[in-house]
């Protein structure tokens, strides 16, 4: 039998990425919205550790910030929503 691969076009999780990127993007699978304080307390960091992994993620294009802020900002698990179109 051949092997069928389910190729959702979902970003691969960079090589660096350590127990907090995956804990953070499992939380995304649950919850396709997050702010930096709810990923501070999800992954048990500092407001700028969270800031900074959600940066990195939001650079592998993982998450998208959707509210055009500099304060307050929302982040959208981009690639899993548009699997389900609009």
């Amino acid at each position: 039998m051949s092997e069928v691969s389910l190729n959702l076009m979902l970003p691969r999780v960079p090589d660096f990425a350590d127990d907090k990127h995956l804990i953070l993007l499992n939380t995304l699978f649950q919850s396709q919205v997050t702010t930096i304080d709810n990923a501070a307390k999800k992954c048990s960091q500092s407001y700028k550790a969270a800031n900074d992994l959600v940066g990195i993620m939001q650079e592998q294009q993982i998450v998208k910030e959707m509210t055009g802020q500099s304060r307050n900002r929302i982040f959208i698990f981009k690639p899993y929503l548009d699997i389900f179109g609009d």
